[in-house]
């Protein structure tokens, strides 16, 4: 099988990559390749491919390798989208997608039972006539209202 994939060279530190076409099968063993059709240099972010020798080994059936292939895209010489570079497992994408978007948690609302309030009042015959409300319904009677009921 055919792959167009970059090969190494260069100094440390100082790498530059060639496009090349190479048998997938032999390359490994033999680091020949068939044709050299661009370069890439990663620490200054040129590259240059020929995009005519690039479309006629892909109509051949050579597969490129996914930065070769975003190099592709980027250039215009093959349209799509690209590849992620790094290939994560699902189990590995689903833990990040729900790390970014937990789903909302159900809270459990516990109500409390509530015992009855017990008046402080002296007079019991009072204490039919108070009423008792607990919560946002309340509303706590002002000093300057209640001198006004008390005078009409």
């Amino acid at each position: 099988m055919l792959t167009i994939r970059l090969k190494s060279e260069g100094k440390k530190h100082q790498k530059t990559m060639r496009i090349v076409v190479v048998d997938s099968k032999k390359s490994s063993i033999s680091n020949k390749y068939i044709e050299k059709i661009g370069w890439w240099i990663p620490a200054e972010h040129k590259h240059a491919i020929n995009g005519e020798k690039a479309l006629a080994w892909i109509a051949k059936g050579a597969q490129p390798s996914a930065t070769v292939h975003n190099l592709l895209v980027a250039d215009k010489i093959i349209e799509g989208n690209k590849i992620p570079k790094h290939n994560h497992s699902e189990k590995a994408i689903e833990a990040k997608n729900k790390k970014d978007n937990p789903e909302p948690v159900k809270e459990e609302i516990k109500m409390e039972a509530t015992m009855p309030v017990e008046p402080k009042v002296k007079d019991p015959d009072l204490v039919e006539e108070i009423e008792y409300t607990k919560g946002d319904d309340c509303e706590v009677a002002k000093p300057e209202e209640t001198a006004k009921e008390a005078t009409e």
